[in-house]
């Protein structure tokens, strides 16, 4: 019997959702992505750090572009780390690339399990995105927003999105276009894994946060979508991108997919803080087709 789809073993299963177990040594990058953004927050000087909840999580560094032409869009970048690790404070290093393209720049902090559920922090980022809208006259920023969400954040980073359009009744946030950088779309088998030991998931809850099962219930359209993951992870990443971008197709999206060459699981991101690099540039695209 399976165990999904054609893995027999939750050894194989664990191998198959691990990204880590495909580079040397996972903590070269998680140095890479803590130095690289004390870094930022000391050259520019300029990151503000707001409180928009009452949890001690609920807090985001926005970094403001300098602009002649008044208020910009602001990207919100949603970290990874399996929905257990990292922070906002990873994840600063694409606020200069970012500034110097006329683009604010807010890496979003949220709870983590065991404390919270995915779910959880779906709503924590929901309530970040209307924190910053309500306020962007006060903050000097434009009221539309372009979320980058990588692994576990590409999840939350869709979730966001589609449970927002999912009474087109309802006033939606202007999220102008989304990117997902090896997301994962359907959180099924991952309460099979090793994952799930601390996510304590149930099998409704997987269902229920899974983004490639909850397309069909969005009524209002669609912003943009880019869907991009490494050549270098696990094949699971690159299958599950291919089936959210299809559902996404389904429903009329425009989606755009990119597997990025060269690239793994965690240095993927890294090229957003590189002038020079070919998915910055692409990412600077993407969003520039829908920036105010």
């Amino acid at each position: 019997m399976n165990l999904f789809r054609h893995f027999f073993d939750r050894a194989s299963l664990d191998h198959a959702y691990s990204p880590s177990r495909f580079v040397p040594d996972i903590s070269f990058y998680v140095r890479e992505y803590e130095s690289r953004s004390a870094a930022i927050r000391d050259t520019l000087g300029n990151c503000q750090t707001l409180q928009y909840g009452p949890d001690p999580a609920e807090r985001l560094d926005l970094f403001l572009a300098p602009s002649a032409s008044g208020a910009c869009d602001t990207v919100v970048y949603i970290h990874g780390g399996y929905w257990q690790e990292l922070s906002k404070d990873h994840h600063s290093f694409p606020a200069q690339a970012l500034n110097a393209a006329g683009l604010n720049f807010a890496a979003l902090g949220y709870g983590l399990a065991p404390a919270l559920k995915p779910a959880d922090m779906v709503r924590q980022c929901q309530a970040a995105l209307h924190w910053l809208v309500n306020r962007s006259e006060a903050l000097s920023i434009a009221p539309r927003l372009h979320l980058i969400g990588h692994s576990a954040g590409g999840q939350l980073a869709a979730m966001v999105t589609l449970e927002d359009r999912r009474l087109a009744s309802r006033r939606a946030l202007p999220i102008c276009s989304v990117t997902t950088i090896s997301g994962v779309f359907d959180l099924r088998p991952i309460a099979l894994t090793y994952v799930n030991d601390v996510l304590r998931m149930s099998d409704e809850e997987a269902l229920l946060a899974s983004p490639v099962l909850r397309v069909d219930l969005v009524q209002g359209e669609l912003p943009r979508f880019w869907v991009a993951y490494a050549e270098r992870e696990p094949a699971e990443f690159a299958r599950q991108s291919l089936e959210f971008a299809d559902a996404l197709r389904l429903k009329g999206a425009e989606v755009a997919v990119s597997c990025i060459s060269g690239r793994n699981h965690f240095d993927i991101v890294l090229d957003l803080s590189d002038p020079d690099s070919a998915f910055l540039q692409a990412a600077l695209r993407h969003i520039g087709r829908h920036a105010g």
